[in-house]
Protein backbone atom coordinates (compact mmCIF):
# COMPACT_ATOMS: atom_id res chain seq x y z
CA UNK A 1 0.00 0.00 0.00
CA UNK A 2 1.26 3.29 -1.12
CA UNK A 3 -0.06 6.69 -0.31
CA UNK A 4 -1.48 9.02 2.32
CA UNK A 5 -2.40 7.01 5.11
CA UNK A 6 -4.00 9.95 6.88
CA UNK A 7 -6.76 12.13 6.45
CA UNK A 8 -7.49 15.38 8.34
CA UNK A 9 -10.10 15.95 11.08
CA UNK A 10 -11.05 19.21 9.81
CA UNK A 11 -14.23 19.56 11.85
CA UNK A 12 -12.84 18.39 15.27
CA UNK A 13 -9.86 20.45 14.55
CA UNK A 14 -12.17 23.13 14.59
CA UNK A 15 -14.23 22.91 17.69
CA UNK A 16 -11.16 21.97 19.61
CA UNK A 17 -9.83 25.35 18.60
CA UNK A 18 -12.60 27.60 19.50
CA UNK A 19 -12.85 25.68 22.68
CA UNK A 20 -9.21 26.93 23.06
CA UNK A 21 -9.37 30.17 22.34
CA UNK A 22 -12.91 30.20 24.29
CA UNK A 23 -10.74 29.35 27.16
CA UNK A 24 -8.05 31.32 26.55
CA UNK A 25 -10.47 34.60 26.31
CA UNK A 26 -11.91 33.21 30.10
CA UNK A 27 -8.46 33.28 31.42
CA UNK A 28 -7.36 36.21 29.93
CA UNK A 29 -10.41 38.02 31.51
CA UNK A 30 -9.33 36.32 34.76
CA UNK A 31 -6.02 37.46 34.64
CA UNK A 32 -7.55 41.23 33.93
CA UNK A 33 -10.12 41.00 36.62
CA UNK A 34 -7.00 40.27 38.94
CA UNK A 35 -4.71 43.34 37.86
CA UNK A 36 -7.56 45.42 37.96
CA UNK A 37 -7.87 44.87 41.76
CA UNK A 38 -4.65 44.78 42.24
CA UNK A 39 -4.09 48.31 40.78
CA UNK A 40 -7.44 49.89 42.21
CA UNK A 41 -6.17 48.73 45.95
CA UNK A 42 -9.10 46.51 46.46
CA UNK A 43 -7.30 42.99 45.98
CA UNK A 44 -5.42 41.05 48.61
CA UNK A 45 -1.94 39.90 48.00
CA UNK A 46 -2.86 36.05 49.20
CA UNK A 47 -1.17 33.13 47.39
CA UNK A 48 -3.92 32.52 45.94
CA UNK A 49 -3.81 35.80 44.19
CA UNK A 50 0.29 35.53 43.61
CA UNK A 51 -0.38 32.32 41.83
CA UNK A 52 -3.14 33.86 39.72
CA UNK A 53 -0.82 36.33 38.54
CA UNK A 54 1.88 34.04 37.72
CA UNK A 55 0.05 31.49 36.25
CA UNK A 56 -2.44 33.48 34.10
CA UNK A 57 -0.14 34.85 31.63
CA UNK A 58 0.93 31.16 30.95
CA UNK A 59 -2.32 29.77 30.90
CA UNK A 60 -3.58 32.63 28.43
CA UNK A 61 -0.54 31.51 26.05
CA UNK A 62 -0.82 28.21 26.41
CA UNK A 63 -4.60 28.25 25.26
CA UNK A 64 -3.86 30.99 22.48
CA UNK A 65 -1.04 28.89 20.92
CA UNK A 66 -3.15 25.69 21.12
CA UNK A 67 -6.38 27.35 19.69
CA UNK A 68 -4.20 29.05 17.01
CA UNK A 69 -2.31 26.29 15.83
CA UNK A 70 -5.49 23.86 15.63
CA UNK A 71 -7.69 26.52 13.85
CA UNK A 72 -4.27 27.19 11.18
CA UNK A 73 -4.35 23.30 11.03
CA UNK A 74 -7.72 22.71 10.04
CA UNK A 75 -7.90 25.92 7.46
CA UNK A 76 -4.93 25.65 5.93
CA UNK A 77 -4.39 21.84 5.93
CA UNK A 78 -1.24 20.60 4.43
CA UNK A 79 -0.67 17.92 7.65
CA UNK A 80 -0.03 14.21 6.54
CA UNK A 81 1.62 10.92 7.12
CA UNK A 82 2.52 8.72 3.31
CA UNK A 83 4.17 5.67 2.79
CA UNK A 84 5.50 4.20 -0.68
CA UNK A 85 8.86 2.03 -1.53
CA UNK A 86 11.50 4.57 0.29
CA UNK A 87 9.74 5.00 3.44
CA UNK A 88 7.45 6.90 5.60
CA UNK A 89 7.12 10.62 4.77
CA UNK A 90 5.22 12.99 7.06
CA UNK A 91 4.28 16.61 7.55
CA UNK A 92 2.61 17.74 10.73
CA UNK A 93 2.42 21.02 13.28
CA UNK A 94 3.91 19.80 16.12
CA UNK A 95 1.54 20.02 18.87
CA UNK A 96 3.07 23.07 20.85
CA UNK A 97 1.80 26.25 21.69
CA UNK A 98 4.78 28.26 22.39
CA UNK A 99 5.33 29.66 19.41
CA UNK A 100 1.20 30.49 19.15
CA UNK A 101 0.55 27.90 16.55
CA UNK A 102 2.55 30.07 14.14
CA UNK A 103 6.08 28.08 13.45
CA UNK A 104 6.50 25.85 10.66
CA UNK A 105 5.24 22.64 9.46
CA UNK A 106 7.92 19.31 10.73
CA UNK A 107 8.25 17.41 7.84
CA UNK A 108 10.96 14.93 6.86
CA UNK A 109 11.09 11.24 5.79
CA UNK A 110 12.35 7.79 7.57
CA UNK A 111 13.63 5.42 5.37
CA UNK A 112 12.76 1.79 6.11
CA UNK A 113 16.30 0.83 6.62
CA UNK A 114 16.25 3.65 9.11
CA UNK A 115 13.32 1.77 11.02
CA UNK A 116 13.95 -0.89 13.68
CA UNK A 117 10.24 -0.66 14.99
CA UNK A 118 6.88 1.03 14.79
CA UNK A 119 5.58 1.87 18.37
CA UNK A 120 3.12 4.04 19.58
CA UNK A 121 2.39 7.01 23.08
CA UNK A 122 -1.08 7.20 24.28
CA UNK A 123 -1.77 9.86 26.93
CA UNK A 124 -4.65 9.91 28.70
CA UNK A 125 -5.90 11.69 31.67
CA UNK A 126 -9.26 10.17 33.36
CA UNK A 127 -9.68 7.82 30.72
CA UNK A 128 -9.64 10.27 28.03
CA UNK A 129 -6.95 10.04 25.39
CA UNK A 130 -5.32 13.90 24.91
CA UNK A 131 -2.35 12.77 23.31
CA UNK A 132 -1.41 10.23 20.33
CA UNK A 133 2.05 9.71 18.81
CA UNK A 134 3.37 7.05 16.58
CA UNK A 135 6.93 6.17 17.12
CA UNK A 136 9.34 5.17 14.45
CA UNK A 137 12.62 3.72 16.18
CA UNK A 138 15.64 3.89 14.89
CA UNK A 139 18.59 0.84 15.16
CA UNK A 140 20.30 3.63 17.31
CA UNK A 141 17.08 3.62 19.78
CA UNK A 142 16.89 7.27 18.72
CA UNK A 143 12.76 7.70 18.11
CA UNK A 144 10.76 9.94 15.47
CA UNK A 145 7.68 11.08 16.87
CA UNK A 146 4.81 11.74 14.45
CA UNK A 147 1.98 13.41 16.66
CA UNK A 148 -1.26 12.30 15.41
CA UNK A 149 -3.50 15.03 17.15
CA UNK A 150 -5.04 16.57 13.72
CA UNK A 151 -5.79 13.11 12.06
CA UNK A 152 -9.03 10.80 11.82
CA UNK A 153 -7.34 7.57 12.15
CA UNK A 154 -6.73 6.16 15.66
CA UNK A 155 -3.17 4.91 16.58
CA UNK A 156 -3.70 1.56 15.32
CA UNK A 157 -5.26 2.10 11.56
CA UNK A 158 -1.60 4.45 10.99
CA UNK A 159 0.11 1.45 12.76
CA UNK A 160 -1.40 -1.17 10.41
CA UNK A 161 -1.19 0.92 7.07
CA UNK A 162 2.88 1.29 8.21
CA UNK A 163 3.43 -2.22 8.56
CA UNK A 164 1.36 -3.04 5.66
CA UNK A 165 3.23 -0.61 3.35
CA UNK A 166 6.76 -1.74 4.89
CA UNK A 167 8.62 -3.77 1.59
CA UNK A 168 9.35 -7.31 2.66
CA UNK A 169 12.98 -7.20 2.03
CA UNK A 170 12.94 -4.18 4.75
CA UNK A 171 11.59 -5.70 7.84
CA UNK A 172 13.87 -6.11 10.26
CA UNK A 173 15.01 -9.84 12.25
CA UNK A 174 13.29 -10.79 15.11
CA UNK A 175 17.03 -12.20 16.46
CA UNK A 176 15.65 -15.68 16.54
CA UNK A 177 17.80 -17.12 13.68
CA UNK A 178 21.76 -17.13 14.21
CA UNK A 179 23.58 -15.08 11.76
CA UNK A 180 24.77 -17.37 9.03
CA UNK A 181 22.51 -19.89 9.92
CA UNK A 182 20.67 -21.12 6.28
CA UNK A 183 17.39 -20.06 5.68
Amino acid sequence: MSGTITHLARGSLLVRSVLYLLAAAMFAMGLLAFVEDQLSGQGSLSAGAILAGVMGPLLVWWELGSGILRLRTAVLGGAWIRVDDIGVHYRVAADTALYLGLHRMAEGTVRWNEIQETTYYRMTYGGITTRRMVYLVHPDKSITAIDLYPFKESIQDVLAAITAARPKASKPSTGAEPAGSPA
